[in-house]
Formats: C-alpha cells, sequence, structure tokens
C-alpha cells in the first residue's frame, strides 16, 4: 500500500506509486457508490412488492389503497417541490456561497436547505 513506499529513494517513482494507489483508492469509492444505488433501487422494489403483497388483508389494504389514491398528489407535489427547493439551491449558492461554507455549492445548499427544513 501507500504506506510502504520508500519516500527517501526515487521521487518519480515514488510518485507515480502514490498515484497508483490515489487511482485504485477513486475506483474502489465510484465502484461502491454503484452498488450503493442499486441496492437503494432493489429496496425500493422489494418495498413495492411488499405494499403489493399487504393489499390482500383487509385493514391493511385499507393502508395500501390509501396510499395509490394519493400517489398522483404526492407525483405533483414532488413535480413543484424539486424545482422550488432547486431554485432556492442556487440562489442561496449565489447570494451566501462566498460567505458560507454551507452554501459554497449547489450541493450542499440543497443539503443545508433540506437539513433546516426537516429540522427546523
Amino acid at each position: 500500500g501507500i504506506v510502504s513506499i520508500q519516500w527517501g529513494a526515487d521521487a518519480a517513482a515514488n510518485q507515480r506509486t502514490a498515484l497508483r494507489h490515489v487511482t485504485q483508492l477513486q475506483t474502489t469509492v465510484e465502484t461502491q457508490n454503484s452498488v450503493d444505488m442499486f441496492a437503494m433501487a432493489i429496496m425500493v422494489a422489494l418495498l413495492c412488492r411488499v405494499m403489493a403483497a399487504t393489499d390482500a388483508h383487509p385493514r391493511i389494504a385499507l393502508l395500501v389503497q390509501t396510499c395509490a389514491w394519493a400517489a398522483d398528489d404526492l407525483f405533483h407535489f414532488v413535480l413543484v417541490f424539486v424545482p422550488t427547493l432547486l431554485f432556492f439551491g442556487l440562489v442561496a449558492t449565489w447570494r451566501w456561497g462566498q460567505e458560507m461554507r454551507s452554501m459554497g455549492t449547489v450541493g450542499q445548499a440543497l443539503l443545508t436547505l433540506w437539513d433546516d427544513l426537516l429540522d427546523p
């Protein structure tokens, strides 16, 4: 690994070795992110399957049918909410990005807005 590099020896060889290790680490992190996204998609699919299966029980079917009935309204809410939140994130980055670290990028601003929304 990177710890075993003889730093007092050939500097160019050490830089190449260190770069190779950093590139390998970056590849591993990117692969892990892809696996995490795939696992999340599988979990959402399993949740949908469980909800469909619970439709057979009369009392739980009431909850499932309520969620199905509300899906259209929730979809339209998300259709308005997401662009509005994105706009606020862009404005926050433009206005306060230089002054506040939490608004430095659009992603950080969106996370800050989301955190403030959930924990006033």
